[in-house]
């Protein structure tokens, strides 16, 4: 049976997004994560000051999944410095990288990213074109203007730049990766090989959350164990 060159088109951007949401192919150790490399001279980490940084995309169901579970983990510590980072793998990624950028300067963002999320996840909206998601946001009651406006601003470009500096630094290959005090790198996908993941009943989202708690408390402690040592955590 022959398919159309639409149709064809069709599959392969399936199968590049299935890749770029693809469990990472790092080392299974069965620790769950990655140690960094040190970074020398870096001051040690206390409560106030320990950053959790999270590469996602829009389009990455995985991320979606991990989205609600994350917020509500991050709502019982307000002491932690967190930063979202969507990703862009090719250039069809850079529209919903770009909208998570211009939201941030538009009224109610956190609501507005779950409306994103939701959109394409839910109600199974693309949006992987400007007048896609130009349409979405007037629809949302932001002045078409102000957004395209926003959506352009040279600010935006350069947080875009800025974050391909940070896809290399940590070599980031796949969504969602998480990095806790610039020290530990982990993710759902390297969590559903590790030991927290023996309940399976319990989804892996849990059990990542489960990682980030520990690694937290030893990023806080700064203290960096051997792999597989949160084993004997609770």
């Amino acid at each position: 049976m022959s398919i159309s060159l639409y149709q064809y088109r069709a599959l392969a951007i399936i199968s590049l997004l299935l890749v770029a949401c693809a469990p990472t192919d790092r080392p299974d150790n069965q620790a769950g994560y990655t140690l960094l490399n040190a970074n020398p001279g870096h001051s040690t980490p206390s409560r106030s000051s320990v950053e959790i940084v999270e590469f996602f995309m829009y389009s990455c169901g995985h991320c979606y999944a991990f989205d609600e579970p994350l917020n509500a983990w991050l709502q019982k510590r307000p002491a932690i410095h967190f930063q979202r980072v969507p990703i862009a793998f090719s250039a069809r990624d850079v529209p919903l990288q770009r909208l998570y950028y211009a939201v941030q300067t538009l009224p109610n963002p956190a609501q507005l990213h779950r409306s994103i999320f939701a959109a394409i996840h839910q109600q199974k909206r693309p949006l992987d074109s400007e007048s896609e998601i130009t349409d979405y946001m007037v629809q949302l009651g932001i002045e078409r203007a102000a957004f395209l406006a926003a959506y352009h601003a040279p600010a935006v470009q350069q947080q875009i730049d800025h974050v391909l500096a940070l896809r290399h630094r940590y070599a980031i290959r796949a969504v969602p990766t998480i990095i806790v005090a610039d020290r530990f790198l982990t993710s759902p996908a390297m969590v559903q090989g590790s030991s927290l993941a023996a309940d399976t009943s319990q989804p892996i989202e849990h059990a990542t959350i489960r990682m980030l708690d520990y690694l937290l408390a030893q990023a806080e402690t700064a203290i960096t164990p051997p792999p597989g040592d949160h084993q004997a955590q609770p």
